[in-house]
Formats: structure tokens, sequence, C-alpha cells
């Protein structure tokens, strides 16, 4: 693992420090800790090529921690011409926070065809979660991703449902499978009959 400090500067940038950033390298990605107004310059800066970041997580939604992002993006799609994935990981309110700066800053931009998809995962606060999954890009362009599954919670789950926790596992897994090929389902009461739910059942049904 390798972490590179590109910025831990507050919003004011005191002591002339860019605003918070971090860049790690770990496991064959590239993820920034947070990506605030000035991470570009401050990324260029330190010689780091923008279109090796897999990933962006943020912590919260202040400028100084996710306000480069538009700029990122642009960068990507004007500059670098991404053709791979990013994906952005932050707490819920991050996809309306990041369409809203984007517009702000670049009225339009909500409009733009982006040469490389780019989703946003929110993650609620404090409130356990069964599997997480974060499609990323794979060598050659294809198709990767990581999933995360937490076994307290699927033997929670299992034994809620009244079923093996070998079928629970497999249902979480084919859950996160689906995520990172690009599926996706309210957060709502009409999860369990949104057509990613349904498919997820029927794979369900094949694997056992």
């Amino acid at each position: 693992m390798r972490i590179t400090i590109v910025g831990s500067g507050d919003a004011f940038g005191s002591g002339g420090r860019f605003n918070t950033c971090f860049h790690l390298v770990a496991g064959g990605r590239t993820v920034l800790i947070d990506c605030g107004a000035s991470t570009n310059v401050a990324l260029k800066a330190q010689g780091i090529d923008l279109a090796t970041i897999d990933a962006i997580i943020l912590s919260h939604l202040h400028g100084d921690h996710f306000g480069g992002i538009p700029f990122l993006l642009l960068d990507a799609q004007y500059m670098t011409r991404r053709d791979r994935p990013l994906l952005i990981a932050g707490p819920p309110g991050s996809r309306a926070r990041i369409d809203a700066a984007n517009e702000v800053l670049y009225a339009g931009s909500s409009q733009t065809e982006w040469r490389f998809p780019w989703s946003v995962i929110e993650i609620p606060v404090g409130v356990p979660t069964d599997v997480l999954a974060f499609p990323l890009a794979g060598p050659g362009g294809s198709l990767a991703g990581d999933i995360y599954i937490c076994p307290w919670m699927a033997a929670r789950n299992a034994e809620a449902l009244g079923v093996p926790l070998r079928g629970e596992l497999a249902r979480l897994v084919i859950h996160g499978v689906l995520h990172v090929l690009g599926y996706d389902h309210p957060e709502t009461a009409g999860r369990t009959a949104s057509p990613m739910w349904r498919r997820q059942e029927r794979y369900l049904r094949g694997f056992r």
C-alpha cells in the first residue's frame, strides 16, 4: 500500500496547503480519499496521472472535500479523454450535490454526453450494510469490481428470512455482481419489486 498526501489543508488553504485529498494505491487499485476543490492542481503538481484513478471516496460534502470533482470529471472528458469507469462513493445526498456542483460551475454540464461511465454510490452513515459493490475498470478496459459482504449482517438476514446462511450469502454475492454490472434498485418499499431484484431471485433459483 502506498499513500500520498496530496492535500491536508482546510477550507482556507491555511499554510499554503491544498484542500484535503489522499492518494491511495493498493491491491492494484488507485483511490482518492476526498477530492477538495484544489485537487486537480495538486495531483498534477505531484505528477499523478488523473486517468489512473479508479474511485473517489468522500468523507463528507464540504467543498474542501468534494469540490474538485467537477474539475476532475471535465479533465477526464476533454483532456485525458478517459474511456473507463469512475466510481464515486459518499454519504447520502452525494449524487445530488455533485450534479448541482457540476451545473453551478459549468452551466449545461448536466446535459453532457459523457465519454466514460461514472457512477455514485451513497453509503448510509452509521447504518449496518450487508453488501457493498464497487464497479472498477479491469485490465484492457474490461469491467471488474470489488464486493464486500458483512458476515454478521448476512447471518442476521438469514435468521430473519428463515433461510440457510449459505443461501443468503449466495443472494448477497449475486446482488453485488448485479450492482457491478450496472443494475440498481430504489431504496424504498419497491426495492423487492424492482427489475434488478427479480433478476437476482431468478439467478438465485438457478444457482440452487
